[in-house]
């Protein structure tokens, strides 16, 4: 098994650079290290996260960081539909 960001989340992992690499540069390699540890954890776990309206969707936050990810468990992967900051959180936001 394995861990496969999907392109619906190519934006949020810029914006995650982003903003380790300009507004907490001293953070990146914790946040770096927290994005491991939460794909090691799907990896062991996959059912893990918490449940959304949708059954096939999982939430998971990344520890010690503002963001989380909407995971999709799979026969031979997880898939990461997105990775979003919860500082921005919009009660809109869907996996896509």
């Amino acid at each position: 098994m394995r861990v496969v960001y999907l392109r619906s989340a190519a934006a949020d992992l810029r914006w995650l650079r982003s903003y380790y690499g300009r507004v907490f540069p001293d953070g990146v390699p914790k946040a770096r290290a927290a994005v491991r540890r939460m794909e090691s954890l799907l990896l062991d776990n996959p059912f893990i996260g918490t449940a959304t309206h949708r059954p096939e969707v999982r939430r998971l936050r990344i520890a010690r960081t503002p963001f989380f990810v909407l995971y999709r468990p799979a026969p031979e992967r997880i898939e990461i539909l997105r990775v979003i900051d919860s500082r921005s959180l919009d009660s809109t936001i869907e996996a896509d």
